[in-house]
Order: C-alpha cells, then sequence, then structure tokens
C-alpha cells in the first residue's frame, strides 16, 4: 500500500506534502477567521487564497522542475564521462590494430601497449 502511494506521489517527499497540508489547514482557518470576524470583504478574501495558491503551486513545479534539471545534467554529465573513455578506448584499440597490420610499425609495438595498459 505504502510502495502505491510513493509510486503516486512521484518526487514529492512526505514533508512536502504535509507542508502542502499544514498550509491549506492554515488557509482554511484563516478564511473561518475572516468570515467569523467580518475582517474583509468575500471578494478580497477570495483574491488573498487564490494568490496564496498559485504562488504554492508555482513554486512546487519551480522545486520540481529543478530536481528535473539538476538529475538530466548529472545524467549528461556520467554520459559525457562514458562517451571520453569510450573514445579513448577506440583510439588505443585502433593504434594495435594498425600496427599489427602495417608491420613496419612494429617498433611502436612496446609503446602502444604500455599505453595501453597505463590507461
Amino acid at each position: 500500500m505504502l510502495d502505491k502511494v510513493k509510486s503516486k506521489l512521484g518526487y514529492l517527499s512526505w514533508d512536502s506534502v504535509l507542508i502542502y497540508i499544514i498550509v491549506f489547514i492554515l488557509v482554511l482557518y484563516l478564511g473561518y477567521i475572516i468570515g467569523r470576524f467580518q475582517l474583509i470583504s468575500s471578494d478580497a478574501f477570495f483574491v488573498l487564497i487564490g494568490t496564496l495558491i498559485g504562488a504554492l503551486i508555482s513554486a512546487g513545479v519551480q522545486w520540481l522542475s529543478s530536481t528535473y534539471s539538476w538529475r538530466n545534467q548529472f545524467k549528461m554529465a556520467a554520459l559525457e564521462k562514458r562517451l571520453a573513455a569510450h573514445q579513448e578506448a577506440y583510439a588505443l584499440w585502433k593504434d594495435l590494430v594498425v600496427c599489427g597490420i602495417h608491420l613496419q610499425d612494429l617498433n611502436r609495438l612496446p609503446e602502444i601497449i604500455s599505453k595501453c595498459q597505463e590507461w
């Protein structure tokens, strides 16, 4: 059951969901206080609530988009490092093959082997 809830929440953690619930309860309580004592008109109250909810939604979306952005940047950095390693390995392999095909380059073979062992 808990795994299903976690999969539905996605990247939202329990603490952020709890914060949203607390803010929602505070907004409801604020609405009760304002309505009970007629502090401001109902139109102004709805404008205030709409602004608060809009700010919460935009903050949540901004947090999610930054999380996705950082995750993608880390993936791209790892991909670039793997690509560089593969290119270095391919260059060394190509040197070994060329040295094996051209028999006049056999004197370079120990140098290429030492490069491969260092890598």
